[in-house]
């Protein structure tokens, strides 16, 4: 456990304005707090179902003052809390501790867009820190899996700059994917990103490239090896970055910049595996062990066990596929710009001219 202690040492002091006194805290009935309807929000149903929540896991020590202001009649103004409040009652309980201010109803209108404009937001690196430390379920899954993936799941956020191979910063998308019973996947998926030949770039880990990697590993659940193995011949850069281009052509009207970036990438696993989408593959025996979480200072990347690579065959050019079409695409490189405009420029998607484009360089 790491303590510290309330430090304003070093700042300059800051001088309120006056306030008509002090507050007091106090236990108040949960039958003497009354509600005004000219400033405070309604309660819909997405409302009711955050008390029910609440109530069905009431925890004293989750719970914060509620603050009020004395009426005069022996009732209070709920300022800040209705929820809270709520769900204490329908918990059972019938009084709650309460922060009790002086205010007139303008004052308490002020209260109340305040504390709710003022608050400090929580970000998704706090709130899984703060699960990790708690021993929450999802937050040890995920942890584990990013860790088997040979990264480290990160509990606060750097710049770009400074960002290492390996670190993970999409803490939603893994928490995602692990409620969905697939961790395995995200330990495959960044496995292999971390045991390709590009391994060491920090760009492969970011949300953008993630995001559509994992959604298709869906589509076409490959092992770590033989992923590994696709992403030393396919640009999954060059594909994420390409996509923006992709958005402005005519048949991808419509369609995310996420759903072209998953379909190249799907089109490609397919083309490499000889599966179809969505079936289910042979399984290859995986690397037995994961390596340790990166630090600081970059951790070597997990070693792969090398399959011997298929021989490649020269492609037919039949069909739609000609011998000056073949020649087009060697000519492009592969980049990503030129692919999608030979696609509308053949009436074809991006999905097979990229296919194609991976099946010539092979056999070139």
């Amino acid at each position: 456990m790491s303590l510290r202690e309330v430090d304003v040492s070093g700042r300059a002091p800051v001088a309120p304005p006056l306030a008509p006194g002090e507050p007091e805290l106090a236990w108040v009935a949960i039958g003497a707090l009354r509600i005004d309807d000219d400033y405070q929000r309604p309660l819909g149903p997405k409302n009711w179902q955050v008390i029910v929540r609440v109530a069905k896991a009431f925890d004293w020590a989750m719970f914060t003052p509620v603050m009020v202001a004395r009426l005069g009649d022996g009732t209070f103004a709920l300022i800040d809390g209705q929820h809270r409040a709520h769900a204490a009652a329908l918990a059972g309980f019938a009084r709650v501790p309460a922060l009790v201010v002086e205010a007139a109803p303008d004052a308490q209108a002020r209260a109340f867009s305040a504390i709710n404009t003022q608050r400090t937001a929580i970000s998704t690196f706090n709130l899984y820190k703060a699960a990790l430390a708690a021993g929450e379920g999802w937050a040890l899954e995920a942890e584990l899996a990013v860790r088997k993936g040979g990264c480290r799941l990160m509990t606060y956020n750097r710049s770009a700059l400074t960002r290492l191979a390996g670190e993970i910063y999409a803490v939603g998308l893994v928490r995602e994917h692990v409620a969905q019973g697939r961790a395995r996947l995200v330990e495959r998926g960044l496995l292999a990103l971390r045991s390709c030949a590009r391994g060491e770039d920090a760009e492969l880990f970011k949300v953008g490239v993630l995001k559509p990697w994992l959604a298709a590993l869906q589509e076409v659940p490959l092992p770590a090896e033989a992923l590994a193995q696709f992403l030393d011949r396919f640009d999954i850069l060059s594909v994420i970055d390409g996509v923006g281009q992709l958005k402005s052509l005519p048949a991808n009207e419509g369609q995310s910049a996420f759903a072209l970036a998953r379909g190249a990438i799907v089109a490609a696993l397919v083309e490499a595996s000889g599966a179809s989408a969505g079936a289910p593959l042979p399984r290859v025996r995986t690397v037995a062990k994961a390596a340790p979480a990166p630090k600081r200072v970059s951790a070597p990347a997990p070693k792969r066990v090398s399959a011997p690579a298929p021989e490649p065959l020269r492609p037919a050019a039949s069909g739609v596929w000609t011998v000056e079409r073949d020649a087009a695409l060697i000519a492009s490189q592969g980049r990503y710009a030129a692919l999608a405009e030979l696609a509308q420029r053949w009436g074809l998607t991006i999905q097979s001219v990229t296919s194609r484009w991976h099946r010539v360089r092979v056999a070139a």
